[in-house]
């Protein structure tokens, strides 16, 4: 049979243990054919990684030492934070190269390097070779462009560093020369220039050697480096140096404020006032009234001479307000009509809304305010329409000092109108309506109008109350709507004249 050995393991250790542990574990693992839970709660990847009272150690949690062995308790353990390393912290900011300022990982800020760009500098050739002088020989030349690798905002990129010519199987033109004149610069702090000497014999032309009929000259470039060295300043308060083939000149500004030394420094004494700090904001003016302006901060600087340049101290500060604007409102609008508790009731309310101009202290900006205002009213409702029929359609219930009262609608003679006390519908005079589909244009005398017919209508009664019904009869209605053509409609005297054609116009 064939027997299973189990790893013994321990999640957390002492400090004491710690050495003994770690031996123990890596012989017992060695023998180890399988990965234990337990094994699983001892072993780490992380080296230096903290979690709880314990620290990621050889690939291992070990107990952070206790007060009593000189090391840290479980609680400062629990806060103690292990910063970042460089390469993971280049590796989080995505900084491939170069130096790298970057908060790291603790709250504390640290400059670090993330490494160089791989590869070598390496040329590419340009063209083909072609025949070429050089110093007074006959060579050969090759264009060529070189390149290498750099650190670029932190990205590795491969850049140009120009066009080179070389210039190889060089032969010297047979010639006699006398000695080269001192070399000629455009200015003190040039960088290249030019030496000649006078040569008779062999002369290098288009690449090839050829014989001269007449003296000839060679010219070479000469190089030096002047870097550092002084040149003729702007003037006598300034220093001259050759910078990359220029002069450049320094004021010399280290004497007092007012001038610092120099009539060519700036006058510091100059730049002494307010100077704003940031751009200005909506803010609410501090006076009484409600208003919106924009505030600005700002200090005022004192100069002085510091060194080369102007330097201040800052002795007073303050908010500047400027453009305010008192804010605005519509104000109070009409009282609403008066609300009463009921049909009848002699007493009700009246609101009305009103704005309120104000400036908001969180936007700094005007805004306005609703406010609602309400009265006590008083009303006149009596002889208003109430409901308290008795008989439905046959009573009419009017607003009287408050109260409804009843009152019946007809009297007399009672037919079949549905109520006890109504009128004899019959005994109402027939009406003529007009029939406002029958009506068109027409001439009446010089008048264009309307002409149609009306329909006779005689009273009876309804469900509840006397109601008009159409008979059928008809007759011609008094034209209506007329406007005069003109004054005049005789065939001598010329004017507009009512036709009565087919639709009736003025012509």
């Amino acid at each position: 049979m064939r027997t299973q050995r189990t790893c013994p393991t321990r999640p957390i250790v002492s400090a004491a243990m710690r050495a003994l542990l770690l031996a123990a574990l890596a012989a017992l693992l060695a023998s180890c054919a399988f990965e234990s839970p337990q094994l699983a709660q001892v072993s780490c990847e992380n080296e230096g990684e903290i979690e709880v009272a314990r620290r990621c150690e050889g690939g291992f949690w070990v107990d952070i030492e206790s007060p009593e062995d000189g090391g840290l308790s479980d609680a400062d353990a629990a806060d103690t934070c292990v910063p970042l390393s460089d390469e993971a912290l280049c590796e989080q900011a995505q900084v491939a190269c170069g130096p790298l300022t970057v908060d790291d990982g603790c709250g504390e800020s640290r400059t670090i390097d993330c490494g160089g760009c791989a590869g070598e500098p390496y040329e590419e050739e340009v063209g083909q070779p072609y025949p070429c002088c050089e110093s007074g020989q006959s060579c050969m030349c090759q264009d060529v462009e070189r390149f290498e690798p750099r650190c670029e905002a932190g990205t590795c990129e491969v850049v140009s560093l120009g066009v080179e010519t070389r210039a190889s199987g060089c032969e010297a033109c047979e010639a006699q020369c006398d000695d080269p004149s001192e070399c000629g610069y455009a200015s003190s702090c040039a960088l290249t220039g030019e030496r000649t000497q006078t040569c008779v014999g062999q002369a290098c032309v288009d690449g090839a050697c050829v014989e001269s009929a007449e003296p000839f000259e060679r010219t070479e470039i000469c190089e030096r480096d002047t870097d550092g060295e002084s040149c003729v300043a702007v003037d006598a308060c300034s220093v001259g140096s050759c910078e990359a083939g220029e002069c450049a000149s320094t004021p010399i500004c280290d004497g007092t404020t007012a001038s610092c030394g120099c009539e060519s420094c700036q006058d510091c004494s100059e730049l002494d006032g307010w100077y704003t700090t940031s751009a200005p904001t909506p803010c609410c003016d501090e006076g009484g009234a409600a208003a919106s302006c924009l505030c600005q901060p700002r200090e005022r600087r004192v100069y002085r001479c510091d060194g080369t340049s102007c330097a201040y101290d800052v002795v007073e500060t303050d908010v500047q307000r400027t453009g305010c604007e008192t804010c605005a409102a519509d104000g109070c609008g009409d009282y609403s009509s008066c609300q009463t508790a009921s049909t009848c009731a002699l007493e009700g309310t009246q609101t009305r809304t009103c704005e309120v101009a104000v400036c908001s202290p969180e936007t700094g900006l005007c805004a306005v305010e609703i406010e609602q205002e309400s009265e006590t009213c008083n009303v006149t409702t009596d002889g208003t329409t109430c409901s308290n029929e008795v008989f439905p359609g046959c009573d009419f219930a009017s607003c009287s000092s408050g109260s409804c009262v009843t009152m019946t609608q007809c009297e007399n003679t009672d037919t079949s109108c549905g109520c006890e006390s109504c009128e004899d519908c019959t005994q109402r005079p027939d009406e003529w309506h007009p029939v406002e589909s029958s009506f068109v244009a027409c001439c009446e005398g010089n008048d264009l109008c309307e002409c149609g017919v009306e329909e006779r209508h005689e009273w009876t009664c309804g469900a509840s109350e006397c109601e008009l019904t159409a008979t059928g009869d008809t007759r011609a209605a008094t034209p209506r709507g007329c406007n005069t053509c003109g004054s005049t409609c005789l065939e001598s005297v010329p004017g507009p004249c009512c036709s009565a054609g087919a639709s009736g116009n003025c012509q």
